[in-house]
């Protein structure tokens, strides 16, 4: 039974070796997708529209034309754009652009802009997708980051509390998991109500003649930029996620070997 067990710990080790490559190559992706997403978004914000409206002229505007004056549109403060950037806030029903955005009349200003209008319009409707970010969005940010030192805390109290049994590192191991989990959840959901976004901005610009032909498909390009984006996170999440698991059960198998 130990050989056995043994054996199997040795395959688990392997499989967790090869799958932390194929993991780092996923994030040499996403660090490509974050480029061109980057390169785009501040080339195309260089380019101004014909129409010359800024962001916060054409949110406002489609706001009300879609009866939501009770949606605010603000800039974002220091801390708010570090850390969500351009955003809507289903608490507070306020559309967030960041001070390069707002004033701007750029095909990034215009698109960005339109494309929080489209969350608010889905938030309206009571889109439950939506509705479910909302809530897993600090704890998206905030749980991964607490994985590994749950997992050194418990790695400390086997060493010192429980005389190397394990029991401790393996339960703060399957905790910190269920952290991890929480952001794969939300990566989940992100990319279907991002999408919807997408779609409802790419409507709206359509209808209001607000940008040419030739601006919209670049702002189309644009969030095409940020599907992708958010899709290769969501596999490398969904392959963290998966080491993860088979990290707990080398630890199971380890302890019982």
């Amino acid at each position: 039974m130990s050989l056995l067990l043994a054996s199997s710990a040795e395959i688990l080790r392997f499989v967790i070796y090869i799958l932390a490559g194929v993991i780092a190559v996923g994030v040499i992706f996403a660090c490509v997708a974050r480029l061109s997403l980057f390169f785009r978004y501040h080339s195309y914000n260089k380019d101004e529209t014909e129409q010359g409206l800024t962001a916060l002229t054409a949110t406002r505007t489609l706001l009300d034309a879609n009866d939501m004056q009770d949606v605010e549109v603000k800039q974002c403060g220091f801390w708010r754009a570090w850390f969500w950037g351009n955003s809507y806030s289903t608490r507070k029903k306020t559309i967030y652009l960041r001070k390069g955005i707002i004033n701007k009349k750029s095909i990034t200003a215009i698109g960005v802009g339109l494309q929080k209008t489209g969350l608010a319009i889905m938030h309206k409707r009571g889109d439950k997708k939506l509705k479910a970010r909302s809530i897993l969005l600090p704890l998206s940010y905030i749980m991964p980051v607490l994985f590994i030192p749950i997992v050194i805390v418990g790695l400390l109290l086997d060493i010192f509390l429980f005389n190397f049994t394990g029991v401790a590192t393996i339960v703060s191991a399957i905790i910190g998991f269920a952290f991890y989990l929480v952001a794969f959840v939300y990566m989940l959901i992100n990319i279907p109500v991002e999408k919807q976004a997408n779609r409802l901005a790419m409507g709206i610009i359509e209808k209001s003649n607000f940008l040419t032909p030739d601006e919209r498909e670049k702002v189309n390009k644009l969030f095409k930029s940020y599907i992708l984006m958010y899709v290769v996170d969501f596999v490398v999440a969904l392959l963290n996620v998966i080491l993860q698991i088979l990290k707990v059960i080398l630890k199971i198998v380890e302890h019982n070997n």
